[in-house]
């Protein structure tokens, strides 16, 4: 939570959850140009954009403008920008430059990012905005994830509007349903360096510059819907309950069933399907995606394995910042899973692994149970080598 607390400050993230999330949208002024200093820098973006340039295909690099009713996106879907000259180019004829996925390419970002998927337990993406003077980027439209508008630089003037489509379920932006007609004005928000702006999914927005340019980076926040957990929850069903897995009669989907036969075979199936569910199974397996699905954030590792040499029973471990760890017992062996990865062993040692996962710091000696130190240190070198644990410098800080 400490990671939010520092987004959201001095907003207490427990106000945010109760009286905004999924609600409404929030401005945070904060009149400190420099908040974000250490996150990222205009020439920070040239340095990512540099390095996306060196690997083909690139899309996750655009150019985008909406001028009148006009809305213009290079490059197409399956190719990518030519080079950062390129980019210069479309950037001066009015374009905003947008960059996808900052998360896996520039490490304050991807910190900032593994954080906050420790507290929403969702992933968590981030989009680099670059905006001319004079310029507008998207048109009006709405996102299906929740958003986190993270001023850098410059100004920029945005437009909220209310949700005509509440809580979205994702879907791209030709797929969506036509929306009804609105006379909602929308509101006015201007964010300057510092500020931050959050807009629940559905809500519309639009942005802006005027008299100067505007850096902005996009955080957005991928949830877990109920009806998600409903669909993981009617497969589980339809694994244990042959009726799940038999075919709807072709009559009744060609509307020759009666309206109520359909509703009480579904309200028969559904009920079904909530006494036989292993709960406990379905949030493991959603948790298992989860941390499958993230990617690893292993800065110093090269260091850490150096040190390996050297490791004694009295060295300072460190397990690395925003990994969630889950450890699962079963048939005599306990697993450790982590950032996508996974360290099976005898299930023995499933309470140093237990507490492996529960602290961030200690040292070999501090592991609990029967483990001679030779075991211990055994059983630290691999999960060092795993990318799970860093080794201190020595003489470093406790």
């Amino acid at each position: 939570m400490d990671v939010l607390a520092r987004l959201l400050a001095p907003l207490e993230p427990s106000v945010f959850f109760r009286e905004t999330w999924e609600r409404r949208h929030l401005l945070l002024r904060r009149s400190a140009p420099g908040h974000y200093a250490s996150l990222l820098s205009l020439e920070d973006v040239e340095a990512v954009i540099r390095f996306i340039d060196a690997a083909s295909p690139k899309p996750d690099v655009r150019v985008i403008r909406q001028t009148g009713e006009r809305f213009e996106a290079r490059p197409a879907p399956d190719q990518g920008i030519a080079s950062l000259r390129d980019v210069h180019d479309a950037y001066s004829r009015g374009f905003t430059v947008v960059v996808n996925n900052v998360e896996r390419r520039w490490a304050p970002v991807t910190e900032l990012c593994r954080g906050l998927e420790a507290v929403f337990q969702s992933r968590v993406t981030a989009n680099i905005y670059l905006t001319p003077r004079g310029a507008q980027g998207f048109p009006r439209h709405y996102d299906t994830h929740d958003v986190f508008v993270l001023q850098i630089a410059g100004t920029k003037g945005w437009r909220v509007y209310g949700a005509r489509v509440p809580l979205p379920m994702p879907a791209p932006p030709d797929e969506r349903p036509p929306l009804p007609a609105s006379t909602d004005p929308g509101e006015p928000c201007e964010l300057t360096s510092g500020d931050l702006l959050y807009i629940p999914r559905g809500h519309e927005h639009e942005a802006r510059t005027e008299t100067g340019s505007s850096l902005h980076l996009t955080i957005g926040v991928h949830v877990t819907r109920w009806a998600d957990l409903l669909t993981d929850a009617v497969r589980h069903a339809a694994e244990r309950d042959v009726r799940l897995r038999e075919a709807v009669p072709p009559e009744w989907l060609h509307g020759g069933a009666p309206p109520r036969a359909v509703i009480d075979r579904l309200d028969d199936l559904l009920r079904g399907a909530a006494g036989v569910v292993d709960e406990h199974a379905l949030l493991a397996e959603r948790a298992r995606k989860f941390l499958a699905d993230r990617q690893p954030s292993v800065a110093g590792h090269f260091a850490s394995l150096d040190r390996l040499p050297d490791l004694s029973a009295a060295s300072r471990l460190r397990r690395r910042p925003h990994y969630t760890c889950v450890v699962a017992v079963r048939d005599g062996s306990a697993t450790l899973r982590f950032g996508g990865n996974w360290i099976d062993a005898p299930e023995r040692l499933a309470p140093q692994l237990s507490f492996v996962a529960a602290n961030e710091t200690f040292t070999p000696a501090d592991l609990p149970g029967p483990l001679d130190e030779t075991g211990k240190l055994v059983l630290v070198r691999r999960l060092v080598r795993e990318g799970l644990l860093s080794i201190d410098e020595p003489g470093g800080d406790a």
